[in-house]
Order: structure tokens, then C-alpha cells, then sequence
């Protein structure tokens, strides 16, 4: 039987489903013109339904991917996938006016699924060498690269690695961590536990061991030990169980920090001497010229070595141990060069492609340490890569004062042979002294093959979080008998000053 009601015929229905729908959708538009004051996003590539843009995240050495996107859509690179805004900021002008002038509202952590499944810390501290970390945190002497205490520490910092943002595909779909382990393309469980068991090794194992050697009445300055001493002096019957998590937080926190970032610059600067001997002769006579060639270089003399800090800071631009830096997040909406940046916005900065900006560093893929000096001094109007070393803002604050605790009970707990410069960033003054020594007494070249003959290498960056030169085979001779004698005397000193 036909309804009398005429209301309910479907062409009426019909039309005031699409009246309701056209109302809701002119309301979208009406809420969010206010909400973006009319401005577009960022110009970025057109994603597609669903996955947005996740098809134009490079994974490969993805700071190249995202220079690329630079030429194409400008300083800021707007992406999308499965609605997650994301942008990638390619220039120095943007990274300093949003990560750090407004880094109120771009401080926020963007979470990492890959991290998480680690047990990787959040924090990234540049520091030195792992054996010298390891003698200033823990009170260990490393005297064989077999030590296993040395291989702890190693595979919780090439754990770090594992989190480069989107390189996993369940970074990109979180779901996939809840697959169990024999499922078809869940392998990454199994390295994610070996990742989860090396940072529990390392920071309940030496710090457990520093407690112990306390208990037994042995002396063993290190930072370690001197929060434990720390804590019994405050007349509590037994150690707080969370006051000890947070200890060994902070332990861990030293080693996994020094993310074998100081190495690696280290490791980078042998190859660029190898491929550019010019550089290295000029470096070595201003050595002999300063120091002589009687004593090893110190930190008394880092004023008068201008060209040697100029190599520091080239080897910290030419090889960037972190090229993505550190990711961020937007808390509230934004605004930056007339576009809409809305709030929750992970930002990625390519450190790499800022600190190999033709238009800031000629020749950007050269290692030139001339271009920091003018007039024989170092020159401040060129950007100074230290600067992005810890990413931005409050974060930025944050690391430089953990680094600066590091350094000051570190100091307060070494003996004179551990080399700290009192009051400074530690990092910045190992890079100078070891560059300076191992300049001053050895020649670096080329490798050779098994005829004698020079092979031709290629400097080449590796991919992941924690970038590692890839090839850094080369030659290392004394430059001289003296220079020889320098080194067995430096080494001696060391060993006679342990414990």
C-alpha cells in the first residue's frame, strides 16, 4: 500500500539527504577557511587515496630523495600518509625561524613505533669515542677491541640506527606490530628483539657491575658510581628502586648519546685525508709551525691552530653523522612564508642537504677547509655546521645541558689522563685534540693493494639514522722517527695512569 505520508517518497528523501550533505560539506569548508585564515599548505607532491604520499618517501638515503623534492616544491615539502601530515625542511632560514625561534609550538616528539619496539632512547647527546665513554661513565679500561663491554655498548648504538623515520614499514603502518612473529613479513620482530636485548645489556649489566665493585669496597671513579655515592651520602637506608632506574637511565643515556657520532666524523676525517693530501700537508705545517715537534698538540693551543679547527668543522658539514637530525612535532597550527601548517605536523629536517647547500658552501661535496677562514681567522658569517649537530630549540637546550652534567661529573670523577676540556662542549674538543695529534704525528694516504700500489676510494655515506662512512680503508705511517717516539711516549703515560 502506497504511504499517504508524502514526506517519506524517496525522491524526497533523496533530496534532503543530499540538501543535509551539501550543508555538512559547505560547513567543512566554512570551519576550516577560519581554522587555516585562508592560507594553502606547503606545496608538496599529490598523494593518492588512502596511502597519501607514502610512495614518494624516499627510504634510500632519503636526505638525497628529499633535496630533490626541495628543487621541485621549495623550502618546505608537504607530505601525507594514511592522514598523518608530515613536512620535510630543506633550508636553514626555515629550520632556525620554526625549530628554534618557535620552538615553544615544534618541540613536541614525534613518536617512533620502531623506537619503541628497540627500547632505544629518546635522547641524542654528541659525545666522544666509545672506549672513552665507557672509562668516564662506567670505570672500564678498554685495552682490546674484543672487550666484551665494548661489543654492549657497539649493539646498542647500531640499535639507534634502526629508528630512521619510515625505513620500516611498520613505522608507516603501526598495525603490523601486533603480526606474530612467524607471519610472512614480520622478520623485523627478530631484530627489533636482538635491538631490545642489547639496550638491556648495556644499561642494567655495567651499571650493575659498577654497584657491585662499589660494594666490594673497590674504587672505581666513573659517573656511575659517583650517583651511587651520591645517593648513599643522602642518609636513605637503601637505593629508591626508581632513583636507580633513573641512574642507569642517565649511564645508558651517555654511551647510547655518543651514538658513535664523534667516531664516525673521526672515521670520515681519515678518508678525507686520504683523498685530499693537500690538505693534510697544510694542516701538518701549521702543527710544526705552532707546536713543534717535540710535544703532542693540547687544548692550549686550539686559538692558534686556525686551520685545524677549520677541518673539524669541515668534517662535521662534509660527513653529517645524523642527516635527517631529529625529528619534530607542531602542538598547536602555524603559519610559516604565507602557508597553513596544521598542528601535529611531524617535521623532518635535512641537516645533509642544508649542510650541502650550493648556495650556502660552494663546491659542497668538496672537503675545503678554507671556506670557515677570511683574513687567517675563522670566519663567523659562514654558517657554522656545530649549530645543527642537536637539532633545535628546547630540545636543542636540553642535550647541551645533559652533555654539560656528562662533562662536569666526569671531570670531577677522572684522573688527569683522561683528556676533558674543564667548562666545554666534550665533543667539539675531542674532535679538535684527536684531529690535531693524529695530524701532527702520522701521514695519512691511500690504501694499498697487495702490489704496493694506491687503490682509488670513494667516499661514500651510508644509509640509516647514524650515517657511517662506507669505505675507510687507507694508510697510517709516522710521519717521522720523532713522531714515532711521541706516540710510544703518549701511550706509556696512558697505561702508567690506570688503575
Amino acid at each position: 500500500m502506497d504511504s499517504i505520508n508524502p514526506f517519506l517518497h524517496a525522491p524526497f528523501l533523496g533530496g534532503l539527504t543530499v540538501f543535509a550533505l551539501l550543508l555538512l560539506y559547505l560547513r567543512s569548508i566554512v570551519l576550516w577557511k577560519a581554522r587555516t585564515k585562508g592560507l594553502p599548505r606547503p606545496p608538496g607532491p599529490r598523494g593518492l587515496p588512502l596511502v597519501g604520499n607514502l610512495f614518494d618517501l624516499p627510504t634510500h638515503k632519503p636526505w638525497l630523495g628529499y633535496i630533490d623534492l626541495r628543487r621541485k616544491y621549495g623550502d618546505i615539502v608537504y607530505l601525507e600518509f594514511l592522514g598523518s601530515p608530515m613536512m620535510v625542511v630543506g633550508s636553514a632560514r626555515v629550520a632556525i625561524e620554526l625549530l628554534d625561534k618557535r620552538s615553544a609550538n615544534t618541540s613536541d616528539r614525534t613518536p617512533s613505533i620502531v623506537a619503541d619496539l628497540c627500547n632505544v632512547s629518546e635522547t641524542i647527546v654528541s659525545s666522544t669515542f666509545q672506549s672513552v665513554i665507557l672509562n668516564a661513565v662506567y670505570g672500564v679500561h678498554i685495552t682490546d677491541a674484543t672487550d666484551n663491554r665494548l661489543s654492549i655498548a657497539a649493539a646498542a648504538i647500531d640499535s639507534i640506527s634502526d629508528a630512521t623515520p619510515g625505513y620500516f614499514a611498520v613505522e608507516l603502518f603501526p598495525v603490523l606490530r601486533h603480526l606474530p612473529k612467524w607471519f610472512p613479513g614480520a622478520s623485523f620482530h627478530q631484530g627489533f628483539a636482538r635491538s631490545r636485548a642489547a639496550n638491556h645489556r648495556l644499561k642494567h649489566e655495567l651499571f650493575d657491575e659498577v654497584k657491585a665493585a662499589l660494594a666490594r669496597g673497590e674504587e672505581r671513579p666513573c659517573v656511575a658510581s659517583d650517583l651511587l655515592r651520591r645517593a648513599k651520602e643522602s642518609g636513605e637506608s637503601g637505593l629508591d628502586p626508581e632513583e636507580e632506574e633513573v641512574m642507569k637511565n642517565v649511564c645508558a643515556v651517555a654511551i647510547e648519546g655518543s651514538s658513535d657520532t664523534t667516531g664516525n666524523t673521526f672515521e670520515a676525517f681519515f678518508v678525507a685525508m686520504a683523498l685530499y693530501p693537500e690538505v693534510q700537508k697544510k694542516a701538518q705545517a701549521e702543527l710544526d709551525s705552532v707546536v713543534g715537534r717535540d710535544r703532542l698538540p693540547d687544548h692550549g693551543d686550539k686559538d692558534e691552530l686556525v686551520y685545524i679547527n677549520a677541518i673539524v668543522k669541515e668534517a662535521l658539514r662534509w660527513h653529517n653523522v645524523l642527516p635527517l637530525g631529529i625529528p619534530h612535532r607542531t602542538i598547536n597550527d602555524d603559519e610559516m612564508d604565507g602557508y597553513f601548517i596544521p598542528g601535529g605536523t611531524s617535521i623532518i629536517t635535512n641537516v645533509w642537504g642544508i649542510l650541502h647547500d650550493p648556495e650556502v658552501y660552494d663546491d659542497p661535496l668538496e672537503f675545503r677547509p678554507e671556506r670557515f677562514i677570511k683574513d687567517g681567522k675563522l670566519d663567523p658569517t659562514v654558517p657554522d655546521p656545530t649549530a645543527f649537530m642537536f637539532g633545535f630549540g628546547r630540545r636543542q637546550g636540553v642535550l647541551k645541558m645533559f652533555t654539560a652534567c656528562i662533562v662536569y661529573l666526569t671531570e670531577r670523577c677522572m684522573r688527569s689522563t683522561i683528556r676533558i676540556c674543564p667548562g666545554r662542549h666534550l665533543a667539539i674538543p675531542s674532535l679538535f685534540i684527536n684531529i690535531a695529534s693524529v695530524l701532527h704525528v702520522f701521514d695519512i694516504s691511500l690504501p694499498l693493494d697487495e702490489n704496493g700500489q694506491p687503490i682509488q676510494i670513494k667516499y661514500e655515506q651510508g644509509h640509516g639514522l647514524i650515517s657511517v662512512p662506507e669505505d675507510i680503508r687507507c694508510t697510517i705511517k709516522p710521519r717521522s722517527a720523532a713522531a714515532e717516539a711521541l706516540v710510544r711516549e703518549s701511550l706509556a703515560g696512558s697505561a702508567g695512569g690506570r688503575m
